[in-house]
């Protein structure tokens, strides 16, 4: 009895590991994640078999509402990320894995109201708000902590993204100097801060 056990469990592992699908990783297979914030990574088995994802060097690894898409947080400062799919029932087989290099986030662009850096500004809309363009697929929420505003030879400086109505008031008396330029720090809910700037046209 011990034996058949034995060969039929051997069997059955065998037969396994003669099925071992090949993994997608999308048509544009990234090789680099960003550190610190969520990345979507496609993650597909044909032929589809249950298995389960995990990671080193994550903070964070679940599958997202978008089909065979993963979003995977690589802890800041660290240098790789690898990604390890199992068999879900039988841990022991792996079906694969694949090694991420981990890079800094980009800066993002810095808006004045709906005004995006290097255009006319909107004096009706002047919050500051630090985001990134839509095709970079990157959902990160920027905070703004402190700003300066430099127009002439005047300095303003504040903090968080609302420019107050004395600022505006200065703005509109001071057209013909054309333009103006904010320097401001940023930071995730992560807390990874950027110095970012921009420049708009009255």
């Amino acid at each position: 009895m011990k034996l058949t056990l034995v060969i039929t469990s051997c069997f059955f592992t065998l037969s396994l590991l003669s099925q071992v699908p090949s993994i997608d990783f999308g048509k544009n297979s990234k090789t680099t994640l960003y550190g610190g914030i969520d990345n979507y990574v496609k993650i597909k088995l044909t032929p589809t078999k249950d298995f389960k994802v995990s990671c080193y060097n994550c903070d964070t690894i679940y599958l997202s509402k978008k089909a065979d898409t993963y979003v995977i947080k690589p802890t800041i400062h660290t240098t790789r990320t690898n990604i390890y799919i199992t068999s879900s029932s039988i841990p022991s087989i792996n079906y694969g894995s694949k090694e991420f290099v981990n890079i800094p986030i980009p800066n993002p662009t810095l808006f004045f109201g709906s005004t995006r850096n290097g255009n006319k500004s909107n004096l009706k809309r002047t919050n500051l708000s630090a985001k990134y363009s839509s095709y970079m697929n990157l959902n990160v929420q920027f905070e703004v902590i402190q700003w300066k505003l430099f127009i002439g030879k005047k300095t303003f400086e504040g903090t968080e993204e609302d420019i107050t109505d004395d600022i505006k008031s200065y703005l509109k008396k001071k057209k013909k100097l054309k333009a103006f330029s904010i320097i401001a720090i940023v930071k995730t809910p992560g807390g990874i801060k950027r110095k970012i700037a921009g420049v708009y046209t009255l």
